[in-house]
């Protein structure tokens, strides 16, 4: 039997080999699992894409998996059995596997959107260099869009926030580990040590099928299996247990993250990012 090859984001290699492990336990399928970063990912899948095809993608975030829909690169499935209310691509392209609770690390505690414009100096990753980053700039734009109806605010909070006081870091890891260093009092993370922040959208992770899988009906199997409640009961944020792990009390406290506009608004706003001279200056 021809095992199902697995493609996963570096940033969700302990999810996948966690749920892979189980999963090839219950089903009885063979697994194989290969970690790239989320551009070379893609890349593999799309315009340099090479023989042996991936059957099953994990994706950080809901962007690059939406955009990978759009482009032909997944096909169809519908799960047999997802958690209610779950997230997922209209043609079912991708599923929402779990979610990173957008949060904070510091002191005093930070629980609520309003309290973070308080924070002396707040680290998180780029959003120039840092996926992580990305997400959290296209969250707050994307709230502001909904809750203010204009996505400039969205802006106007990113300037005022630079101005108070923020320090850059190359990673998410990299932002946690300022914190107490050169006055920085709270870093603004994804990590699972952060404390949830209500007020901004908890961020959804795909999961869908490769369109050009050669193990379909495996690779449909262990799907199912993944997105599973048995699978939910291995992971911190699954969406079958969001009344009792927080998830619920998070996305009723912020607009629901609209995957599609954020993956339209991805490039120019990493552009206007770029352009604005928020970042640091990067030597060398």
């Amino acid at each position: 039997m021809t095992d199902v090859l697995v493609y996963a984001a570096e940033s969700r290699a302990q999810t996948a080999r966690t749920l892979l492990a189980a999963a090839c336990q219950a089903t009885g399928l063979s697994a194989r699992l290969e970690l790239y970063g989320t551009g070379s990912l893609y890349q593999r899948l799309g315009p340099r894409r090479a023989q042996p095809f991936p059957d099953i993608v994990l994706w950080f975030g809901p962007f690059a998996a939406s955009a990978a829909a759009i482009d032909g690169l997944l096909q169809p499935h519908q799960p047999q059995r997802i958690a209610d209310g779950v997230l997922h691509d209209p043609g079912w392209t991708w599923t929402t596997l779990d979610y990173s609770a957008v949060g904070t690390i510091g002191t005093p505690a930070v629980s609520s959107w309003p309290d973070l414009t308080t924070v002396p100096r707040l680290a998180l990753a780029d959003p120039e260099r840092s996926e992580v980053g990305m997400s959290l700039l296209l969250a707050v734009l994307d709230r502001a869009r909904q809750a203010e109806s204009d996505a400039e605010r969205g802006w106007s909070w990113w300037q005022q926030r630079v101005r108070s006081g923020v320090a850059f870091a190359e990673d998410d890891a990299g932002a946690a580990a300022l914190v107490g260093d050169s006055g920085v009092t709270h870093a603004l993370t994804l990590g699972d040590s952060a404390a949830p922040l209500a007020g901004l959208a908890p961020l959804p992770h795909a999961i869908g099928l490769a369109a050009n899988s050669r193990n379909v009906d495996g690779a449909r199997r262990l799907l199912d299996w993944i997105v599973s409640d048995a699978a939910g009961a291995m992971l911190r944020m699954t969406p079958w247990q969001a009344d009792t792990n927080g998830l619920q009390a998070l996305l009723a406290a912020a607009p629901v993250l609209d995957v599609e506009w954020t993956r339209q608004q991805y490039t120019a706003a990493r552009r206007r990012w770029a352009q604005s001279g928020f970042g640091p200056l990067v030597e060398g």
